[in-house]
């Protein structure tokens, strides 16, 4: 009513934090968390000094994966410098080496974005990507979060359909993430 439009309709996945993880996703998906919990794999909280290890990792993953990260390495720095209290970094180790890596955002007191993240596919039976979800998640709890937003799905503008999938089996419920713009003119 206001001369706004929809300028940007994207598909994107909330995670309501309100149980332990493992009852949350898919049992599939639980049986392989199990498997991959052991102690060899180590989930930590990173301190912003690590930014330039998590971007490096993130971006060797996507560039075995022929994808592009939506910012560059001084982009990330200057914004973690600039909000250094809204940035969070985490990874996941086998053994000492980062086979994890993930930048999210706390919007406010009841919300994490999960920005940006890879992971190396298995290591051996294990799965990073669902050890260093369970990480974050386990973080929300600690912390009081509310809700963990996975961000959208999409792979050139086009729904990722793989990743939708992954998303709902860890909980995430699908929600529309619209943009609006209005012209000034």
């Amino acid at each position: 009513n206001e001369g706004y439009h929809v300028s940007r309709a994207e598909l994107t996945s909330i995670i309501h934090v309100e149980m332990d993880f493992e009852n949350l996703i898919h049992a599939r998906k639980a049986r392989k968390l199990k498997q991959s919990q052991t102690d060899k794999f180590k989930f930590s909280q990173l301190h912003h000094e690590d930014y330039q290890l998590v971007y490096q990792f993130i971006l060797q993953c996507r560039y075995k994966k022929q994808m592009k990260l939506s910012m560059t390495q001084d982009d990330l720095e200057n914004t973690i410098l600039t909000f250094p209290d809204e940035y969070l970094l985490f990874g996941v180790f086998y053994k000492n080496d980062l086979v994890g890596a993930s930048v999210a955002i706390q919007v406010n007191c009841n919300v994490i974005y999960h920005f940006i993240s890879d992971h190396l596919r298995t290591v051996g039976e294990a799965r990073p990507a669902l050890l260093l979800m369970k990480g974050i998640y386990e973080y929300c709890i600690t912390q009081k979060v509310s809700l963990l937003d996975l961000g959208t799905s999409t792979l050139d503008e086009l729904p990722n359909f793989k990743l939708i999938q992954f998303k709902t089996e860890l909980g995430g419920v699908a929600s529309s993430k619209l943009t609006f713009t209005k012209d000034l003119n």
